[in-house]
């Protein structure tokens, strides 16, 4: 059957700040821990699936619904608002 992986859950939390940051590597942080988990032979990669959408179903809202009150209060604090640096040679 399937096992329910807190380990899943809890690198899910953590790559989440860098998937709301706007960083790219989220996506391979979690593919590197999955392959590395199921080497171990810890969990299995449907273990780790099936607790993607137990995860998602519960702390996924509560994740979206915080950083639109961040947001809100301090909208500076979005990577995606800071200004962007010009290249130099572009007129």
């Amino acid at each position: 059957g399937l096992d329910y992986s807190t380990h899943t859950a809890f690198a899910l939390s953590f790559t989440l700040i860098l998937y709301f940051l706007h960083h790219w590597s989220w996506f391979i942080v979690l593919g590197v821990y999955g392959a590395f988990m199921n080497y171990l032979g810890y969990h299995s990669w449907l273990d780790m699936i099936s607790t993607v959408f137990a995860w998602g179903i519960l702390a996924l809202p509560c994740a979206l619904l915080l950083n639109r009150k961040l947001a809100s209060i301090r909208p500076t604090l979005l990577v995606s608002d800071a200004p962007q640096v010009a290249q130099s040679g572009q007129n």
